[in-house]
């Protein structure tokens, strides 16, 4: 099976994030980037948060990811993740959502309240690979100084060029490990 970015319509920009976490409850980054329908590199952001697991990495990046489309400006944002679970949190009704993850889950929904449009696709991590790369990136910026920063990047990291180009060109990638992504919290499939 082959999964393609998924490109937002003509008058959104797209979102795509993730979260990435070394263990259970360790050192944990979180990333994305903003594009335009063609794939062009609009900005891109990433964080580092000395211990965390990957659901938190994941919420944490959506709402980080809200905070700079908002600050640009673009009313209308097709928000790209990997994790079920993570967007599945953000529709529950507060008595249902984890109490750990409830700030972040609050301030997420605070934003999609906003006068914008909001909405949210989920994607297979094969397809995801320009926003894995964010939060790795994240994830090794070890700066014991902060609990959690973020880092925006106006220009794309040299090495994520060639990742950009091919989701721009619209090259499939093969869905040969799920089952390993499976095992990712149960959420990232």
């Amino acid at each position: 099976m082959l999964v393609f970015w998924p490109r937002p319509s003509e008058d959104q920009v797209a979102l795509n994030v993730d979260g990435s976490s070394y263990g259970n409850h360790g050192p944990a980054g979180y990333g994305g980037l903003i594009r335009n329908r063609q794939g062009l590199w609009i900005s891109g952001f990433s964080g580092h948060i000395n211990h965390a697991d990957s659901l938190e990495a994941e919420l944490l990046a959506i709402m980080h990811g809200l905070m700079l489309v908002w600050d640009y400006g673009y009313p209308n944002v097709s928000c790209i993740s990997d994790c079920k679970n993570a967007l599945r949190l953000i529709d529950l009704e507060p008595i249902f959502q984890p109490p750990k993850y409830i700030a972040i889950i609050n301030a997420i929904q605070e934003l999609i309240s906003r006068d914008w449009n909001v909405s949210f696709v989920h994607t297979y991590r094969e397809a995801n690979q320009c926003a894995d790369f964010m939060a790795k990136l994240g994830t090794k910026s070890m700066n014991n100084c902060f609990e959690i920063f973020t880092d925006i990047f106006l220009e794309p990291p040299t090495d994520l060029t060639s990742l950009l180009e091919s989701d721009a060109e619209g090259t499939g990638y093969s869905r040969t490990n799920w089952t390993k992504a499976r095992f990712c919290l149960g959420s990232c499939f």
